[in-house]
């Protein structure tokens, strides 16, 4: 009877041992949480290993093109409020709820709650040095000055290549008009050496010496920007079209606790714009209210705020491909 006892005794302690190790891992992966993003993977790296120090809460880093909408496990989607708002509009996130929100101005922010804006990335003038030397840097300083330079071999990127860059345009068009934009770039069309597929080509033709000036995003430039790096960037004085970059979290999240918090630290945690300036990037964050740091300029960031509907976006685009990109080509 004592041997029979023992038993019992052994097997119930080996129960509650394995019950208990269960329960520990189940803890441990509730507190990992899974990130889909699209944004430079150092730059995602560098934010998500600091906060994990910070709050012992480990992230799992995933290439957005993966959330394909089936049930695997995501918590958190960070990337620009172009896809942020289709997937909103699609029914994917959760309200968001968190006491930062308070304090991120109106725009920079989805109106309902489901995102909220952390940094931006925006459009700028990669200017070659030995041609600024030859015409003066004061000379070029903003979009109107490039109508002006004599024998100036420009880049731009495709406005058709991405749903990033039709916003791009819808943004300039928001700003100058829809026939001001189209005619500013027929001006501009004869400086064109090169409308870009790709986005290292603008830079990786002014490096080569093929271009004098490259149009690009300036997190692009930032990847090229070393200490040999022969150009400069300028931040056209008028403005320039900008894109903003949030974090959601994804609906049916089981860590949603652990994802507020991740949200909260984006906004508000001196230790991620730290980070920020450290891996130099190229984006720039949104200081809420109340947070010291450069306060956003709005009048100098254009957004796309007219070409909402998918049919006015494809008129406008259409309008470049006739009146700029193909003009006179058929």
């Amino acid at each position: 009877m004592r041997d029979v006892l023992a038993v019992l005794l052994t097997a119930l302690a080996l129960l509650v041992s394995g019950c208990q190790q269960d329960t520990f891992q189940l803890t441990e992966s509730h507190r990992e949480l899974v990130i889909y993003s699209d944004l430079n993977s150092s730059f995602i790296q560098a934010l998500t290993e600091g906060f994990s120090r910070e709050r012992n809460i480990g992230l799992r880093i995933m290439n957005l093109d993966q959330l394909d909408g089936s049930k695997q496990h995501a918590d958190i989607v960070l990337t620009s409020h172009i896809i942020l708002n289709q997937l909103a509009e699609a029914g994917s996130f959760e309200v968001l709820n968190l006491p930062a929100l308070d304090y991120i101005y109106d725009g920079y922010k989805d109106s309902h709650g489901y995102w909220a804006g952390v940094f931006y990335d925006s459009l700028t003038i990669v200017v070659n040095k030995e041609f600024s030397r030859k015409h003066g840097q004061v000379n070029i300083s903003g979009w109107q000055d490039l109508l002006k330079l004599p024998k100036c071999r420009i880049v731009v990127e495709h406005f058709d290549n991405s749903d990033l860059q039709r916003q791009i345009l819808a943004a300039f068009a928001s700003k100058m008009g829809e026939r001001e934009v189209i005619d500013y770039f027929s001006s501009l069309r004869n400086k064109v050496v090169k409308y870009s597929k790709f986005s290292f080509t603008p830079l990786r033709m002014l490096v080569a010496g093929d271009a004098d000036i490259a149009v690009t995003l300036k997190s692009y430039a930032y990847g090229f920007a070393e200490d040999d790096f022969p150009a400069y960037l300028v931040e056209p004085k008028e403005g320039t079209p900008a894109v903003i970059y949030g974090a959601a979290i994804y609906k049916g999240s089981d860590s949603l606790d652990e994802a507020k918090d991740f949200v909260q630290w984006l906004l508000s945690s001196p230790s991620a714009r730290k980070i920020s300036l450290r891996e130099e990037t190229g984006f720039n964050f949104i200081m809420p209210k109340g947070i010291p740091g450069p306060v956003v300029n709005s009048k100098k960031l254009w957004f796309n705020t007219v070409f909402l509907e998918q049919k006015r976006l494809n008129g406008l685009v259409n309008k470049w491909y006739e009146k700029v990109r193909f003009k006179g080509l058929f």
